[in-house]
């Protein structure tokens, strides 16, 4: 599915379809292409967000205060090494505890192996991607697209561009209407997606 949605995108798609599936048909090729990514590209992509978040975190400084008491410690200076390094650290050493812990206690289940010969499975994702299985239902054919590229982006490029657009020093929700309408939206549309295609 996720090779399919791959080749929806309009000019590059069937060209971008067979690179990622490793020629005409799916195979091992296939199988390491997408480990590849999951364990090289996908990483690093999101090492170089954590470095442009603590860049854009050092250059623009920390959001200002809202509360009397942060605004009265305001003015007080924490250097970012070691004291946010350290906190960062532990707090990411506490997820991955976590992650080691689920997966001891809740291992996932082996099903049998894949057979390429059987017709009867029924491909649904995980629940993370169902809002995109459930768009799939409402632009079917050639504005199918629409709801695999387009929609995604702009939702995407939207939340990414809030603060940005946003620049004010006010923090609070019910004071940034835009930024709220536009979080709360994506939000609330993904969650909607996702409890139909459930």
């Amino acid at each position: 599915m996720g090779i399919e949605i791959a080749g929806s995108v309009p000019l590059v798609g069937p060209t971008l379809m067979q690179l990622i599936r490793g020629g005409e048909e799916l195979g091992q090729l296939t199988l390491t292409r997408f480990y590849a990514i999951h364990v090289i590209l996908l990483p690093a992509m999101l090492g170089l967000l954590v470095l442009l978040h603590i860049q854009q975190l050092r250059y623009h400084g920390m959001a200002p205060p809202i509360t009397r008491r942060a605004q009265a410690k305001a003015h007080e200076y924490a250097p970012f090494f070691p004291n946010w390094m350290l906190t960062d650290m532990l707090l990411g050493l506490a997820l991955i505890g976590l992650l080691v812990w689920l997966s001891w206690t809740d291992r996932a289940p082996l099903e049998f192996p894949a057979d390429p010969t059987s017709n009867d499975y029924l491909p649904r994702p995980e629940w993370y991607f169902l809002f995109l299985f459930q768009l799939l239902k409402y632009f079917p054919g050639p504005l199918e697209p629409v709801a695999t590229v387009v929609l995604p982006l702009l939702a995407l490029f939207s939340l990414l561009a809030l603060p940005f657009v946003d620049t004010g020093d006010e923090r609070r929700p019910w004071r940034k209407p835009v930024t709220t309408i536009v979080a709360v939206f994506c939000i609330v549309a993904i969650v909607a997606l996702t409890i139909l295609a459930l």
